[in-house]
């Protein structure tokens, strides 16, 4: 089975960085926490879950993530 909850979190990384700004500057993003040095406003890609929910006939996963 794919691995959607892997896929889910990189496309968000992908959309997400260097398209949001605030006040002209770009807002940066990271994965699970921000390093020492950040300054406020950032995007950290927080707690995910994946359930799956496979049927006999195809394969499912139901993706969650938090952004913070």
């Amino acid at each position: 089975m794919i691995d959607a909850a892997y896929h889910t979190r990189k496309g968000y990384f992908q959309r997400l960085n260097g398209a949001v700004t605030y006040n002209g500057n770009p807002v940066p993003v990271y994965d699970t926490f921000a390093v020492n040095e950040a300054e406020y406003p950032y995007i950290i890609l927080s707690t995910q879950t994946a359930v799956d929910d496979s049927v006999k006939r195809c394969q499912a996963q139901e993706v969650t993530m938090l952004l913070d």
